[in-house]
């Protein structure tokens, strides 16, 4: 065979070999956005990393990836996340009903918590145990679920000047079309960075939770930092402050989005 043919045959299949292992990572996985709504599972923790998880007990697809049961997938910091490390001391089996939405990271899915509804097991009468919702007491920090819908309706537009003068946000709310910098630091994780029109720039930023349009937009834009309009979901996490994506334009020096 002529060696030319040879080399080139070695490359194809390495060419194949890349695209079939990038389509094994990405099979199986939930899309960015799916809705988990009502879902029942375990949240634990994993000791080594301090990061939370949920451990599915039944499968859950969207009609192309799927989670089976006893998978788990990582909790993304957020207001949700940290009601439930206060409330989880009352319910030690950390038995819960998820709703959330699913995000995708560089062959990862993850879950932005939105209402987290403890589950007790009540024996029965067979000696059978059953799992029950426990209705929250007043003094409960999570709310329940008609009130979360009626919050999702009438999420507070939060400005960036209050979040930097120290205002703290009581439930998440919705950054819209603020221009800043996607800031990529040595431990990997990402930040946005308010762009200050030619006043001082503060030092205040909000890390970046992973999502399909945040790989995107590192993706579009790494080899040189571009100023961006974004908007999205601002969260709050054991007084860090975080986003959480929907969308990211390219904003040209003349005014212009790409």
């Amino acid at each position: 065979m002529n060696r030319k043919v040879l080399i080139l045959n070695f490359a194809v299949l390495a060419i194949l070999s890349i695209a079939t292992n990038a389509a094994t990572e990405d099979e199986g996985l939930l899309r960015d956005g799916f809705v988990i709504a009502g879902t029942d599972g375990k949240i634990e923790q994993e000791k080594a990393s301090g990061k939370w998880f949920f451990v599915f007990s039944s499968d859950v697809s969207d009609d192309k990836g799927r989670v089976g049961a006893g998978m788990k997938l990582e909790l993304l910091p957020c207001a949700a996340l940290e009601k439930i490390e206060i409330n989880i001391n009352k319910h030690p089996s950390g038995n819960y009903r998820m709703w959330g939405r699913v995000t995708r990271y560089e062959g990862k899915n993850y879950i932005y918590g939105i209402y987290f509804l403890a589950m007790t097991e009540v024996e029965s009468t067979t000696g059978t145990q059953n799992a029950q919702v426990s209705i929250n007491e007043p003094n409960d920090p999570l709310a329940l679920p008609d009130e979360v819908v009626a919050k999702l309706k009438t999420k507070k537009i939060v400005r960036f000047e209050e979040l930097e003068k120290g205002m703290e946000l009581k439930e998440d709310s919705i950054l819209a079309d603020r221009a800043g910098f996607i800031v990529k630091s040595k431990d990997g994780s990402s930040a946005f960075v308010l762009d200050a029109m030619g006043r001082k720039r503060g030092s205040f930023s909000l890390e970046l939770l992973p999502c399909e349009v945040l790989e995107k937009t590192e993706s579009k834009h790494e080899m040189e930092p571009s100023r961006l309009k974004v908007a999205g979901i601002v969260t709050r996490y054991k007084s860090k402050y975080y986003l959480l994506l929907q969308r990211a334009v390219k904003v040209y020096s003349h005014g212009n989005f790409e």
